[in-house]
Formats: structure tokens, sequence, C-alpha cells
């Protein structure tokens, strides 16, 4: 049995896959966005401190409950392994999502596979599992990361289910719970779920199983209300608290044009890739059967392009979904023999790879993190004319740091007369001409990586957060050992 798992192409691919994610959550330890690491990464590290489930419940606000819950959860398994610097809680729940999104990887496959298309099964989990950005995606914490998997999975199912072959009423059972996890985790995944309600109710089909399907969906809907119930709200009361704050405030943290989604899923599949003639492409009568993924991926589309506020991070659930979309076309590149493009297709994957998995997003504030937990000496922190945008204290261990605000003024009467070697000056690189270095002492600094660092050169002004930060103290406590 074990050679004969050894000669699946998907063994391989899931392997080198889980090296892949293994790799991104060791050496790529940021986060995405601001929201991930106040809703989740704050919350939850250091595992040190545990979260209540008040504390959990208060913060999710109008955020799903369930992320944060499993979240808390998961981080006390490093801990309870020993781990007690926070970064490695960090890389080790990274490593654990990262398992998870391998379910991505299988669906893509087995997708094909009950297409009886072999070939396309193999780029399909290649797709997920290598593309550039995806082991970053899916090894963080987000709400769009836990629900990749149950969605990817909802999809998988009801394919199945809807092959002739393969109608059993167990694989619509499983579809709709799947897209009812995937829906309590994000709860914008849930518009697929219309996807295959109209499959059901209204495309033609030999055993459409109408009733049981809908009994299915009742069920799903009274689930999922009553874990509200469980919490001390109201049927269904964080789902519609969300849609309410939504529609008022939505537009608060900016306004996108309709087609920034559009120009996102462009550039994620490498487009000028496949600018070319598909006029003798038949894709109908090769891949009818991909109608239920387009309808998942064009729903999910147009009704987040419908709201102003748009993150490319909100299309994170739906892009193993597209990779499966976008597979006919890669393949059609192997049947037409054009080698060259796809040798730079790949390669160009893999520097993209590299480049997001392993150098850590956010470093600046990160390393800043990293060498305060490592100079636990160090208790007080300037922040030079707002240098640091925020402190992520999650890479940390040391609640007794305090932070404060100081310019170029009030820098002395700050630092203080005395004895202030547990004082560091935090000072961003574009606040340096400000600063009089010679005074002080530098004793470390944290510096962005390549892509990080070409985006303050591209753009200073609008970046410069991104830019390097230099942490000085006053130069009799420059022989420290630190």
């Amino acid at each position: 049995m074990l050679s004969r798992l050894k000669n699946s192409p998907l063994f391989w691919i899931l392997f080198t896959s889980l090296v892949a994610r293994s790799a991104a959550a060791f050496f790529n330890v940021g986060f995405v966005a601001i929201d991930d690491y106040v809703y989740m990464l704050k919350l939850a590290f250091p595992a040190q401190s545990v979260p209540s489930f008040a504390k959990i419940i208060e913060s999710s606000w109008v955020h799903p409950t369930i992320p944060m819950i499993l979240l808390a959860s998961l981080s006390q398994l490093p801990l309870i392994l020993g781990f007690e610097d926070p970064l490695n809680q960090i890389q080790f729940v990274y490593f654990l999502m990262g398992v998870l999104s391998l379910i991505t990887v299988w669906s893509a496959y087995k997708v094909f596979e009950l297409l009886n298309r072999p070939k396309e099964a193999v780029i399909a989990g290649l797709l997920v599992g290598f593309h550039g950005i995806m082991p970053f995606f899916s090894t963080r914490v987000l709400f769009e990361t836990f629900a990749l998997a149950p969605l990817t999975l909802s999809l998988y199912f009801f394919v199945s289910y809807w092959q002739k072959t393969h109608s059993k009423t167990w694989n619509l059972f499983l579809s709709i719970l799947f897209i009812s996890l995937a829906s309590l985790v994000r709860y914008q995944v849930g518009v697929c779920y219309f996807v295959m309600a109209y499959f059901v109710l209204f495309k033609k089909n030999e055993n459409p199983k109408k009733f049981i399907f809908l009994l299915f969906s009742f069920l799903a809907l009274v689930g999922t209300g009553l874990l509200d119930l469980l919490i001390d709200r109201t049927f269904h009361q964080s789902l519609f608290d969300y849609f309410k704050y939504n529609i008022y405030h939505s537009s608060d943290y900016g306004r996108s044009p309709p087609w920034n989604f559009v120009l996102f899923f462009l550039a994620f599949s490498l487009f000028p890739f496949f600018l070319k003639s598909w006029k003798d492409f038949q894709w109908k009568k090769q891949y009818a059967q991909l109608g239920i993924p387009l309808g998942f991926f064009l729903v999910f589309l147009i009704t987040h392009s419908i709201v102003p506020h748009k993150e490319d991070r909100f299309m994170i659930p739906i892009l193993p979904t597209f990779l499966i979309l976008l597979t006919p076309l890669v393949n059609q590149l192997f049947v037409e023999q054009r080698f060259l493009r796809l040798k730079i297709f790949a390669g160009l994957h893999i520097l993209i790879l590299v480049l997001s998995s392993g150098f850590t997003a956010q470093w600046n504030t990160i390393g800043t993190a990293r060498f305060l937990q490592k100079n636990q000496q160090f208790d007080r922190l300037l922040n030079y004319h707002d240098s640091l945008v925020f402190m992520p204290t999650a890479y940390m261990n040391q609640p007794q740091l305090k932070i404060e605000n100081t310019t170029s003024k009030s820098l002395n009467s700050d630092f203080g007369s005395q004895f202030a070697c547990n004082t560091l000056i935090a000072v961003r690189e574009d606040k340096l001409p400000l600063f009089p270095q010679k005074e002080w002492s530098k004793q470390g600094s944290a510096s962005p990586g390549p892509l990080e660092w070409l985006v303050v050169q591209l753009n200073p002004k609008r970046n410069g957060r991104r830019a390097s930060i230099h942490l000085y103290t006053h130069p009799k406590c420059s022989r420290l050992d630190i």
C-alpha cells in the first residue's frame, strides 16, 4: 500500500506542497493586514496569556467568533509542547494552518479526477500547491484563510454529487455541511450556496433530490443560528449585525472601483502568459462540468465587487476555485507545446514563491519587537515622531514594556537624566534627518525584505511606514552586552 501511495502523483504534490507551506510558516512570520493582527494574532499570542471566552466574544464584535476560538485553542498547543517564545508559537500555528490548507490541493486534484482528466488533475494540484503566493496566504491566521478548506471541500463534494455516477445523497449533505462551516468562519463565502441551489432546483438532472437539498439547507440554517444562542445572542444575530455594519460602514474604510478585484485576478493569474488565440479551444465540450466552480467564482467575485471597501485578502477563500478554472488554460499550453512560455510561467512563480515565503512581511516593526524580546533589559520604548505606526506585541513576551511618544524637542527630557539604559529610541528611516544620530548610540535595526524595500523605494511617501527602523540608546549604554 505504501509503495502504491508513493507512486501516486497526488501523494508527491501534497508532500511537496507541505514542504512549501512549512517554509512559509517558518521563514515568513509576518501577517497580511492590520485586521488579522488586531483580531487574531494579538488575541492569541503570546500563548502564555490565555484569553477568556468572554474576552473572545467581546473582541469578535461583528467578526465571526469561531476562528477566534479555534486560534485561541490552537495557540495553546505549541505552549504545551514547550515552545515558550511567541515567535515559535506563531510559526507552529502557521504550520498547522498550512497543513489544513492541503485540503484545497487535494480537492482541486480530485475535481479533475472526477472528470476523468488525470493530466489536468496534476496541473490543478500543482497550481494550488505552488502558486507564488498560495503558501503564504494559506498559512496566515486570517478569517479568510479559515474558510479556504471548507469552501473548496464544499465545491468538490457538490461536483461529485452532480456527476451522474457519483450522485449520492451523502455528497450533497457534505457539500452543504462544508459551505455552512465556511460561512461560519467567513460570512461572505455563503453566497456560493446560491450556486448550489440554482443547480439543484433549476438545472436538469436525472436525480435532483430537491426536497433533500431543501431539508439539509434548513437544518444547516437552524444549526448555524443556534450557535449564536449558545453565546447569549439572538438567532443568527452575528450574521445580521455583520451585514448591517457593512451596509452603513463599509465605505468608512475606503472605496475602490468595481473592477478592483478583476485587476487582482489578472495579476494573480499572470495573464500575459495566456494572451493568445483561443478559437480552437472547446471549453464547453471538454469542461462542461466546470460550470459549478465557474458559478462559485462569478457569484463570489460579483457580490464582493459591489461592496465599496475592497482588500485583496477578501479573495483568499475563492483562490483555489479560480486556479481550478485556470487549469484548462495551462493544460492547453501543454497541448500546443508552448514550453518556453510554460517554463517562464513556472520560473516566475518560483521567484514569487521564494520572495513571499522567505522574507517576513512587516519585518521593520516585527523585527523591533523581536529585538525587545531578545533584550529584556529594555522595558521602555520612545517612539520618535510616530516612527512606529504600531507595535506588534504578539511577537514578544514583555508585558512590562512601556511605549511613549517623543519628538526632537522633548527627546532629552523624555529620555531622562538618570540612568536610563532600560530605554530605547525607535527612529524610522525617513525620520533620520530629524534625529541627532551622533548624540546617541545605535543598538540595532530592523530592515524590510526585498519586496517591501522595493515598495518603499518606488513610493516612499505612501509606504514610508514599511521602511527600516533603527534603535538607539544613550552613549553611556553603548557597552552593554545586548
